[in-house]
């Protein structure tokens, strides 16, 4: 198969030889329907390969105009990065977004580095 990749089985947490993997569902609030959006292979092997937050803004972008504008991104750990971060908070963009944190990452909040736990824990919800 061209371009394999390394890649890392969390679940076996072992490396091997694969290709990265971008998926996105939609649901409606009013269904227990699963829609398929995306699910897409690549690989940082291949030519025309440029970042995996290229690859993952390029899914948000074209999930959010399939969707206009609604729903909401959940992005796994690996999702909590400052370029994405810079792309999802962009004003024009007005992309609802979560991003699973690590235990150890900050947040830059009203000029200061807070613990992720800590902001979580003021967050006012429904």
């Amino acid at each position: 198969m061209e371009c394999l990749a390394t890649v890392r089985d969390a679940s076996e947490k072992e490396k091997g030889q694969g290709y990265w993997v971008d998926t996105a569902v939609g649901a409606r609030p009013d269904s227990s329907e699963i829609i398929p959006l995306v699910h897409r292979l690549y690989s940082q092997n291949a030519g025309d390969f440029v970042s995996e937050n290229h690859e993952l803004l390029d899914v948000i972008k074209n999930g959010s105009h399939a969707t206009e504008g609604r729903g909401i991104f959940v992005l796994d750990r690996g999702g909590d990065r400052r370029r994405l971060y810079n792309e999802l908070l962009n004003k024009d963009r007005r992309v609802r977004f979560i991003i699973r944190q690590r235990g150890d990452r900050h947040l830059l909040h009203r000029g200061k580095l807070r613990e992720t736990f800590a902001l979580a824990e003021k967050c006012k919800t429904p």
